[in-house]
């Protein structure tokens, strides 16, 4: 090739890559200025002003259950469970197992019942046999296992699960990456998106490694309901399970952890365990209204807590695991009829009844 045709082309692709260089640079400036003049791309302060979590209060033991007294023969039941089951992130008295024995004592002419509550984060379903003996030693007449889905970790390959556990974290950047994402609005929001995405495929690859057929984790998890329901019946006492969904991922369509869901069940019938799964409870719901700390701590707080009880109470009394005479007699209507008009007006004004006809005047002899 004819050399000054060559240094031509040569000049010509430099003008271009510079020319897009300068483009790229000014896109990156109007970016960079945009996100800064509209406050956007900021860092999430989600933990900023929580300085602590609940007080958990926990009354001395003697004043524990007060609703049995020397009741001959109250109705007992044990919860087990680990950190949801415990309350993580809420009072002591706003877990689930209280609140069903308040929601159990509310009317009278029935035995009172005590719940007793057997549970510890951290620990995975075969760790919580130990809980069941201790459980056993009090007669109870039923006993509520708690799952949540990291309940088939194997803790006895603590080093492996870390290592799973850190790969849904985001990562820090390197310093001199740091230097220059602290620097740029635009760059810090979009390394932190790329990490987002990369943590939620790490966080289902996570489930996919408890649930595989051939991990120890999900192995002890079957043994110990085989060994949970023995244990119960045994003892005289009725086995029941409940499951946790992700409240993170509760109002997404389809819900990402079904199939995790589905093993669970299928394990739980094996071992001859009722269960009642929370996912139809909490489908559709904000995930911010039900976590501890939302976006960190996604244990349910109280209003979730609260939920978990009633439906509890509700499916304990529709399979006459315990007298449904239990259920509540004094309960209002008046809210449901609020909240259910509400829900219309929200949903579909059009559909909604115009409101009534205003109200004659009042007669003026009334003002005398």
């Amino acid at each position: 090739m004819n050399p000054r045709r060559l240094l031509s082309a040569c000049t010509a692709a430099a003008r271009g890559l510079l020319v897009s260089l300068v483009t790229l640079l000014i896109l990156f400036t109007l970016l960079e200025l945009g996100m800064r003049a509209l406050g956007l791309g900021k860092p999430d302060t989600v933990l900023r002003g929580y300085d602590r979590g609940p007080v958990r209060f926990r009354p001395e033991s003697e004043r524990r259950h007060p609703w049995t007294g020397d009741h001959p023969d109250p109705l007992r039941i044990a919860v087990i469970g680990d950190s949801v089951s415990n309350g993580a992130g809420v009072g002591k008295d706003d877990t689930y197992a209280y609140r069903l024995e308040r929601l159990l004592n509310m009317n009278a002419g029935l035995p009172p019942v005590e719940v007793r509550l057997y549970a510890k984060g951290g620990t995975s379903t075969y760790q919580q046999l130990d809980f069941l003996k201790l459980a056993l030693q009090h007669s109870p007449d039923l006993v509520i296992l708690g799952i949540s889905l990291n309940d088939t970790e194997d803790w006895t390959r603590s080093d492996q699960l870390r290592a799973w556990r850190d790969e849904r974290l985001p990562r820090v950047p390197p310093p001199a990456v740091a230097s220059v994402l602290r620097r740029s609005r635009f760059l810090n929001w979009a390394y932190r998106r790329l990490e987002a995405r990369r943590n939620r495929t790490a966080y289902l690859r996570h489930h996919e490694r408890l649930f595989d057929p051939g991990y120890s984790g999900w192995q002890y998890f079957r043994m110990a309901l085989v060994h949970f329901a023995r244990g119960c019946r045994e003892h005289g006492a009725q086995p029941v399970a409940v499951l946790f969904p992700d409240l993170s991922q509760v109002n997404e369509t389809p819900y990402p952890l079904q199939p995790f869901h589905d093993r669970i069940h299928d394990a739980l019938a094996k071992a001859g365990i009722p269960c009642l799964d929370l996912l139809d409870d909490f489908r559709g719901t904000d995930p911010y209204r039900l976590q501890a700390v939302p976006g960190v701590d996604g244990h349910p707080n109280e209003i979730a807590h609260r939920i978990i009880a009633e439906s509890l109470l509700q499916f304990l009394a529709a399979n006459e695991t315990i007298d449904p005479a239990y259920i509540p007699r004094a309960r209002s209507g008046s809210e449901k009829k609020f909240w259910d008009a509400l829900a219309a007006r929200l949903n579909d004004p059009a559909a909604v009844p115009s409101a009534p006809a205003a109200p004659p005047p009042l007669d003026e002899s009334l003002d005398d």
